[in-house]
């Protein structure tokens, strides 16, 4: 054991693996004291992942997690072990065990990864209270997004279950952490809301949401001088309250600061975030309808990398920029650039631009190609699908959907926040085409019928959310 544990400190991970499975083999293991059957089990399972050998790593981290030692790091192996094994429920229940047991280690883990685990737990049945133990573990954490923003859908999502446990002091608590005014639009249109909104109505004012959530934006940005992640976020949030004008002013000035800045002159800390100043920078420009300077910034944020890696998601937006104006070609020939590295939640949105694209030009092969992955992969984004069957004009799969949507306790606010009317911009035409779709599956009987049963339709004086 000494030799290996040497052996793991000098990064000899490959050499320093073997001695550990013996020791774990060898008979007289068990006869070990359960502290030093403990160190071994740990160090193996967190070696044996840094070795990709996921299977064993897993095996021996829940030998680990199950004992009087087990600590975080044993549950994170776990974790990311299950992560890589697809073994979902696994994964849950890890994240929740460090919730509960470790909250001050939830700072350490990416929250995508967070967001990524609470997606497998949005797929359970409604009855199953791995969802409700998982958000409640993340809220008693007092976990937050980066800066601390909190993750208001999660917390719309554990507010939801908690009315339908008839928990109505709980929910109102829960209730109290929400910012975002997409959240609080969904909540407001939800009839398993209404009770908390009669009692609660400053919580539920999307106009006082838009302001305070700005308010709390701009102190990051003003705190946080080097991080051009707030200064992306702060412009999500402009977008979404349609001031176009001040994305430009911002993002220009981003821009000026940039140019010609690198190493220790450079102004921010994360200058790989650039990117995304482009992004919303374009989309100011799409919502005012310049479509040449935005097709030219997006074509720049499609070129450069993202994180390091292949610009997966920028090439993906300009394909939609394109499929959305009509120009399905160049959207098919955008699509050529993206890997074959991305999310399921990117492959979804590759294919829903390709399908789209590949109706307008006719192209039956491709069509049918994108159109069989998203169908066999719908739960990965069922708003993507949703919209799929809409560009396809198959209305009434579209509508059959979206019933399925409302009718499911846990899937029912994200359908219902798609149906209310917002203050967008004008779209490109083959959008506005989509839109006249979506509107008339909106006025459909049965759809109306299965909206009036849990909800409800207003206007919002906000862009919907990603337009």
């Amino acid at each position: 054991m000494g030799n290996a544990a040497t052996q793991v400190a000098n990064s000899e991970l490959a050499e320093a693996y073997p001695r550990l499975a013996a020791v774990i083999r060898c008979p007289q293991f068990d006869q070990l004291d359960s502290e030093a059957r403990h160190s071994v089990l740990a160090l193996a399972g967190l070696v044996a992942l840094d070795l990709d050998k996921a299977t064993e790593g897993h095996t021996l981290l829940v030998r680990a997690s199950a004992m009087p030692e087990a600590d975080a790091e044993d549950w994170i192996g776990r974790m990311d072990a299950a992560r890589r094994l697809g073994l979902r429920q696994d994964a849950i229940d890890s994240l929740t065990q460090i919730g509960r047991r470790w909250p001050e280690r939830l700072e350490d883990l990416n929250f995508r990864i967070v967001y990524e685990i609470v997606g497998y737990a949005r797929l359970l049945p409604a009855s199953d209270p791995a969802m409700h133990g998982l958000l409640d573990s993340l809220f008693a954490a007092a976990w937050t997004l980066p800066d601390g923003i909190q993750p208001s859908f999660l917390w719309r999502d554990l507010a939801v279950i908690e009315l339908d446990r008839q928990q109505y002091g709980r929910a109102q608590q829960v209730v109290g952490r929400v910012q975002s005014p997409h959240a609080v639009v969904s909540m407001r249109i939800d009839r398993r809301f209404d009770r908390l909104r009669e009692n609660l109505p400053a919580r539920f004012d999307v106009e006082a949401a838009v302001s305070s959530e700005l308010a709390l934006l701009d102190e990051i940005v003003r705190r946080s001088p080097r991080s051009l992640d707030a200064v992306v976020q702060l412009t999500y949030a402009l977008l979404d309250a349609r001031r176009y004008d001040d994305v430009l002013e911002i993002s220009a000035n981003i821009m000026r600061q940039i140019e010609g800045a690198s190493g220790e002159d450079a102004p921010y800390g994360d200058l790989e975030k650039w990117i995304w100043i482009l992004d919303n920078r374009a989309r100011a420009l799409v919502a005012l309808q310049r479509w040449g300077e935005a097709e030219a910034l997006l074509r720049t944020a499609a070129r450069n990398s993202e994180d390091g890696s292949p610009n997966v998601s920028h090439v993906i937006n300009l394909a939609w920029f394109y499929a959305e104006a009509g120009r399905g070609d160049e959207a098919l020939a955008t699509l050529q650039e993206v890997g074959p590295e991305m999310s399921p939640y990117g492959f979804m949105q590759m294919h829903g631009a390709r399908h789209a694209a590949a109706l307008q030009t006719g192209d039956g092969v491709i069509a049918e190609e994108s159109f069989a992955y998203l169908r066999k992969n719908r739960d990965d984004s069922l708003e993507t699908w949703q919209w799929t069957l809409v560009r396809a004009n198959r209305l009434d799969e579209a509508a059959a959907l979206l019933i399925e949507r409302l009718h499911d306790p846990i899937r029912r606010g994200d359908a219902l926040r798609e149906l209310q009317y917002y203050a967008n911009p004008p779209p490109a035409s083959q959008r506005a085409l989509w839109n006249a779709r979506w509107d008339e599956i909106r006025r459909r009987e049965d759809v109306v019928r299965a909206i009036d049963a849990v909800g409800r339709i207003e206007s919002f004086p906000i862009a919907q959310a990603g337009d």
